[in-house]
């Protein structure tokens, strides 16, 4: 039996804090335990496609400072004809350098992200070389020089069936020369044109292959670390009841030229112990584009925590007058009881009393846009006497019915709430100190609740929790919205990347 050093309210709370402070990070790997053709998301995440533009604009930095300035590209040779009869001609020690690209553009398509980079630029140097083939055989050599356009694209496509978490990749690369402008130094004048004519394209393709190989390692290796600091995999609780929230992606979908939506686990679970079988809602993926990320948290969530925190046995407390505030300590002692359930002093005179909570059921939550979340709990509360031996006896149980209300606010990175105590009924279950008076009975249990469990709840939740988020973003103007079996949180951001 646990102390209640937080009164049971907390536990609720607890659980929607754990949610959030994960609602904006990207999990790499999974729990095995979970496949996901087996589990439905219970929460959604959707990034808005200006969101990965303003992404991509920060990451930009990082790509330039990573790309190799000076790459090597293959030696080109081919026979040609000539004024002079059929040369054999080659360019050699070919080197891209002082490659620098512009921000990309990224459009959400069908099957991933597909990516624009224009108005790039580069330049080339290379050496020169003709022999002719039959007799004479003339030769000459040179050095030349290029200032290169560049219109660079390829298709991000994230993927999920990995059994060892998600993975992007880079395909559909093209790189394609808006500007070429070539400069011979050495030999005749006619060899600028056959150059032009014969070795654009066999460049162009030599300059594509590079940047495929390079720009597609930086790339994949630059999100690749982004995603290397995040888990979603997050153990909560005491360590020894191995409880965790997994919010692993389970899948992803494009919403073209709008979005780009994971659907993640999202549930709490414990180790080696059986699966909250509730089924999510259908959730929409967004509720617009104002805001640049959204998470949306469904019921599942909250009722699965709820479940694992039950079997866990971490709902069963206990609770004693110093959990209350002193003005209501009176209802700890049975001589303050003396008129109000004449029974329990008449048997147990002058002796603490304290108040053992369980379960009957498993709690469940609800979701709605007019009361936000609601929380209803069958509790059995056990009324124990400490005789002055130190004994503890049962001297009367209830089973109550409560419904708890919670409101979630977000200020900044940090979230807020606040609960309120609606109703609760009371039936009694066994008495072993004669036949007690329900009404009275309830005032009792509401006095615990309103004026003691409730205001030290809401002292608790008024200073906050900060939210981690993605290392380097801040959220910016968060807001939660309520909807039909699920909450949203809508934000914009602040993202500096990792170095």
């Amino acid at each position: 039996m646990a102390k209640l050093s937080s009164p049971l309210i907390l536990i609720f709370c607890f659980l929607l804090f754990i949610g959030f402070i994960n609602a904006f990070n990207i999990s790499i790997r999974k729990d095995k335990r979970l496949k996901a053709k087996d589990v439905l998301p219970a929460a959604l995440m959707t990034i808005q496609q200006n969101s990965l533009n303003y992404m991509s604009q920060q990451l930009t930095p990082l790509i330039k400072q990573q790309l190799l300035n000076n790459f090597q590209i293959p030696d080109i040779d081919s026979d040609i004809d000539t004024p002079i009869g059929q040369v054999l001609f080659q360019l050699s020690n070919i080197h891209i350098n002082n490659f620098e690209i512009t921000v990309p553009t990224v459009q959400v398509a069908s099957q991933g992200l597909n990516v624009l980079i224009q108005n790039s630029q580069a330049s080339l140097t290379a050496d020169w070389h003709y022999k002719k083939k039959h007799w004479p055989h003339l030769a000459d050599h040179g050095s030349a020089d290029a200032s290169i356009g560049l219109q660079i694209s390829f298709l991000l496509q994230i993927s999920t069936s990995n059994p060892s978490g998600i993975s992007i990749s880079v395909t559909n690369f093209n790189a394609i020369f808006t500007q070429f402008n070539l400069k011979l130094h050495g030999g005749e004048s006619w060899l600028y044109d056959l150059i032009i004519k014969n070795f654009r394209k066999d460049i162009e393709k030599s300059v594509q292959s590079a940047l495929n190989n390079n720009l597609t390692s930086v790339v994949n290796n630059l999100l690749q670390k982004q995603l290397s600091s995040l888990n979603l995999v997050v153990p909560i609780g005491p360590a020894e009841y191995n409880l965790f929230v997994d919010f692993t992606i389970l899948s992803n979908s494009y919403n073209v030229s709008n979005s780009l939506t994971a659907g993640t686990n999202g549930r709490v679970l414990q180790k080696n112990a059986p699966i909250y079988s509730g089924m999510p809602p259908v959730m929409p993926s967004t509720l617009g584009s104002g805001k640049m990320i959204e998470f949306f948290m469904s019921d599942t969530t909250f009722n699965s925590g709820l479940y694992s925190f039950a079997q866990a046995g971490l709902l069963n407390v206990m609770i004693t007058q110093s959990d209350i505030p002193q003005a209501y300590n009176w209802i700890f002692n049975t001589s303050s009881l003396q008129f109000i359930i004449p029974g329990i002093y008449t048997k147990y005179p002058n002796c603490i009393i304290q108040v053992k909570l369980t379960p009957k059921e498993v709690p469940t939550s609800s979701i709605n846009s007019t009361n936000g979340i609601g929380v209803s709990v069958v509790e059995e509360a056990i009324f124990q006497v400490i005789l002055k031996n130190g004994t503890i006896v049962d001297a009367f149980g209830l089973d109550i019915n409560l419904i708890l209300n919670l409101i979630a606010t977000i200020n900044g990175n940090t979230m807020t709430g606040n609960v309120s105590y609606k109703t609760a009924s009371i039936t009694v279950d066994f008495s072993t100190i004669g036949n007690l008076n329900v009404d009275i009975l309830s005032t009792i249990v509401n006095l615990l609740f309103e004026y003691g469990l409730i205001p030290i709840a809401n002292i608790l939740l008024q200073k906050g929790f900060e939210i981690p988020t993605l290392e380097g973003l801040t959220l910016q103007n968060p807001q939660i919205v309520y909807g039909n079996r699920f909450l949203a949180v809508r934000s914009n951001f602040n993202y500096q990347p990792q170095q």
